[in-house]
């Protein structure tokens, strides 16, 4: 179990990191028996144990401020994505627009720990997302959602928990390497074919870090584009799955039927 202490950084400012609560014993940083002084004893152990690790490795714990962090990230980005016709919508999140119902979604995601991964994909403006049981709609840049994330479990991921010449390090070897492969992806879902061809591989040769229903957004845009792309019975099947899983009411699941029909009646 992964649990958070506060450590002073060298600006006088507080700062969190990660390390892993099995240092404490069996009993662990949760058990009611552990006095204070015990715990105080154990914090101090672990932060020790941190810094060693990490100077250890050339590097001090110097974790950025959300602002710094989000500052680095996009001048990384803007040497890269605007050319490619994205514009930052909002801190760490690129959309382009410009052809709708489908827009090209580049963002990089916070981890736990003070991690940083990319990922990218498709926002498509003829898929809802569920929200509070209700059908919603995401059809603008501001409030685009990846309904298509390809967030490879293969790609090396960066942290801002080393201070603001690390990460820009670390970004500047992930950017190059992550916008070629999203640039494959928009290639390779051109078309509405190609969209489902990129979210069967997803789930069928598991590339992503999570697992494929783990991803909110994938399985209804699966079942959407099967209608829309003619197959109104496979696109049926998943939404009766995905109404299960959700526990939609009745009406938000007429809803949500009656587009995949219309979809398909209108398929191309």
């Amino acid at each position: 179990m992964w649990g958070e202490l506060n450590v002073q950084g060298d600006r006088g400012r507080t700062r969190s990191c990660y390390g892993c609560c099995d240092l404490a014993g069996k009993k662990g940083l949760g058990s009611q028996r552990q006095t204070d002084s015990q715990f105080d004893n154990f914090r101090g152990a672990k932060i020790d144990f941190l810094t060693g690790a990490w100077r250890h490795w050339g590097m001090g714990i110097d974790l950025l401020s959300a602002s710094e962090r989000d500052a680095i990230i996009s001048a990384c980005l803007r040497l890269h994505l605007p050319e490619l016709g994205l514009k930052e919508i909002k801190p760490r999140m690129w959309v382009d627009g410009s052809e709708p119902p489908v827009r090209r979604v580049f963002e990089i995601q916070l981890l736990k720990g003070a991690g940083l991964k990319a990922c990218w994909g498709f926002s498509l403006d003829f898929v809802p997302h569920i929200s509070a049981g209700r059908v919603r709609w995401h059809r603008s840049d501001k409030t685009a959602l990846l309904d298509i994330v390809v967030d490879p479990r293969d790609l090396q991921q960066a942290t801002y928990l080393c201070g603001a010449a690390h990460l820009k390090n670390e970004l500047e070897l992930l950017a190059p390497i992550a916008i070629a492969r999203a640039k494959a992806t928009w290639s390779k879902g051109a078309t509405f074919h190609g969209m489902l061809q990129i979210i069967r591989e997803i789930r069928e040769r598991k590339t992503n870090c999570f697992r494929y229903d783990n991803y909110r957004q994938l399985p209804i845009a699966y079942a959407l584009l099967c209608a829309k792309t003619g197959d109104l019975y496979t696109g049926a099947c998943e939404l009766q799955e995905l109404i299960k899983r959700e526990s939609l009411d009745e009406d938000e699941s007429v809803r949500l039927l009656a587009y995949a029909r219309e979809y398909a009646r209108t398929s191309r």
